[in-house]
């Protein structure tokens, strides 16, 4: 397992996850970013971290999220507008993981039907089919992934 590493009132605080602490329950994410290519796979990797850090081991899961994050953060790279994308990630526990993308435009994401030799087109159909629900909020794209 990685360590992790978490904050309390006095600054960050290691803590290997095999600790036999309590459990996180409720853990949150949140960056904003360059609209770069190289951060799809940035905000993948902190996901899987995130996530390793807080317990959820499930593979299967954390294997879902991170393939939506992915196919959200693109998408904000690609077709985003303005100078930053905002990304939060929150995981609780008991219910959910919610991923959400902050891209600063009016447009909002097409779920597209793509031909089998498309070789894009594919991003919303998979969050559509894959997260628990998804919506747009102003410029913020999110999806949900249940834990259990």
């Amino acid at each position: 397992m990685l360590p992790c590493f978490l904050d309390d009132e006095d600054g960050p605080v290691g803590r290997p996850s095999e600790s036999p602490l309590a459990p996180i329950t409720e853990q949150r994410i949140q960056v904003a970013f360059l609209p770069e290519p190289r951060r799809v796979a940035e905000m993948r990797r902190m996901t899987a971290t995130t996530l390793d850090c807080a317990g959820l081991v499930d593979p299967g899961v954390v294997d879902v999220v991170q393939l939506l994050v992915s196919e959200l953060v693109t998408n904000a790279v690609r077709h985003g507008k303005g100078g930053l994308v905002g990304f939060c990630l929150r995981y609780d526990a008991a219910d959910e993981v919610r991923i959400e993308v902050d891209d600063h435009s009016t447009g909002r994401p097409v779920v597209r039907h793509p031909g089998p030799d498309s070789e894009s087109g594919r991003g919303m159909l998979l969050v559509k089919t894959l997260a628990l629900a998804w919506g747009r909020t102003g410029s913020c794209t999110w999806c949900t992934v249940p834990v259990r």
